[in-house]
């Protein structure tokens, strides 16, 4: 069981690592922080799981640690880097470093207070955010942008959701799984040109 678990973990980082090097390393800097911030901690603490799972118990702590600031900063970055990339016209880099600073910010109050419901709420609102840009970016006429968006949010949503799916594979597993498929949909959305018009 914990053998599974380690490669699942694995096969997750993997896909954030891969995912930011083959997808968003062309990107500029900005977009960079944006998409890589919630990617990054997503496959971060996917090593720290692998690596708990492997015997080295004192990775438990780092691992929630980096999975909070994913759910908060990271989650809050993906939309503002969704928003520009479905929009096509560039927030102000004043505002954008606004949101950076804001992540920042949040990501440090909610995790020395505790705010743990908060912080779960996060994902929960983000997600369909996330969605409705890609439904957005559908009707823009950026077909590919969108679907590997409404693709994502869906493997998002199935890995957040899945013990509410009575399934009978191992959920740790199946969660990693999914969510390294969510990874990889992102990372090609991400790739793409904000003035992308494709079909």
């Amino acid at each position: 069981m914990e053998i599974s678990h380690i490669i699942s973990e694995m096969v997750l980082a993997s896909a954030g690592f891969y995912t930011l090097y083959a997808n968003l390393r062309k990107k500029n800097q900005i977009d960079k922080i944006l998409w890589g911030t919630f990617i990054l901690t997503v496959a971060f603490a996917a090593l720290c799981a692998a690596l708990r799972y492997a015997g080295f118990a004192e990775m438990g702590l780092l691992n929630l640690f980096v999975k909070k600031i994913s759910a908060s900063t990271g989650v809050l970055y993906l939309i503002t880097g969704v928003y520009n990339l479905v929009v096509g016209k560039r927030l102000s880099r004043e505002l954008v470093y606004g949101i950076i600073i804001l992540g920042v910010i949040l990501s440090f109050i909610l995790i020395t207070f505790n705010f743990q419901k908060i912080i779960d709420l996060i994902p929960t609102i983000g997600i369909p955010i996330v969605c409705f840009l890609g439904v957005w970016a559908v009707f823009k006429r950026k077909f590919k942008i969108g679907l590997y968006l409404l693709l994502g949010t869906l493997f998002s949503v199935l890995a957040n959701f899945i013990e509410l799916l009575n399934q009978p594979f191992n959920q740790i597993d199946t969660y990693c799984l999914l969510l390294a498929s969510a990874l990889i949909c992102f990372g090609l959305a991400g790739k793409m040109s904000s003035n992308h018009n494709d079909f």
